[in-house]
């Protein structure tokens, strides 16, 4: 029997091609573990600002899954597609995301660095109540991505490997109490602080002494416990990391 060589390298090329055409029809598998660095960033169905259907907000800090799938809007905007731990998916914002990351919490003012040297030191710095995301680490250095109190947007830098805490309670503390603070009256401020109080699911954080000093800034008769002299300093004096071990594993 004879073979035309040419004719079984036209269809081995063929079926190479179609196999890379199923391969990139029905996506990737991959789950990448990343994390939202914008509160309550909009979840929409299809990467386009202006034809996206709203389907769910998602929290500063919160996990996500990158599926692997980017994408662009008529005006070029990039677009991410995750899965949130409950199943559902949908596109955020790339602004938004950073991906191969997880969730942290400043628990001390750090400073920023440019790149993981002590000379590429900034005149900016995380303070405490700052969410951030741990993107990679090298050496006792942490290349991070947040969005400062005072900061007009989201930054990318280095900060060194003490003074955050990865614990998820922590985090949600932190979460609730900023949104609380940044309601104009005086009156919702202390209602929420106190319902973050009131929550049972939420004890046990290590920022609880910061929630009371604010609650006692708003009403100076509340917790008459835990009344210090105005000069004392009782933040932590821990700054290692606090790393809520079963929740952070990927």
């Amino acid at each position: 029997m004879k073979y035309n060589l040419t004719s079984i390298k036209h269809n081995v090329l063929f079926l190479f091609s179609f196999t890379l055409l199923l391969i990139s029809a029905c996506g990737s598998d991959k789950e990448i573990p990343s994390v939202c660095i914008f509160d309550k960033a909009p979840l929409i169905d299809k990467p386009s600002k202006k034809e996206g259907k709203f389907l769910f907000s998602v929290s500063l800090g919160e996990k996500v899954l990158y599926l692997d799938e980017t994408d662009e809007d008529e005006k070029g905007k990039k677009f991410y597609k995750v899965k949130l731990l409950d199943g559902s998916e949908g596109w955020l914002q790339a602004d938004f995301v950073t991906l191969n990351a997880r969730p942290a919490l400043v628990i001390t003012k750090t400073d920023i660095y440019s790149r993981p040297d002590l000379s590429t030191i900034t005149k900016k710095s995380f303070d405490l109540l700052d969410i951030i995301a741990i993107s990679s680490a090298k050496d006792d250095w942490l290349e991070v991505t947040g969005k400062r109190k005072n900061g007009k947007w989201m930054e990318k830098g280095w900060i060194k490997n003490s003074g955050y805490s990865e614990s998820t309670t922590d985090i949600a503390v932190a979460l609730l109490m900023n949104r609380a603070l940044a309601k104009p009256k005086k009156t919702d401020k202390l209602a929420e602080l106190n319902a973050i109080v009131a929550n049972t699911t939420l004890s046990g954080s290590s920022i609880e002494y910061k929630l009371i000093d604010e609650i006692r800034k708003l009403d100076p008769t509340a917790f008459p416990e835990y009344a210090v002299d105005e000069n004392e300093d009782y933040e932590r004096e821990e700054d290692e990391p606090i790393v809520d071990t079963v929740t952070t594993q990927n």
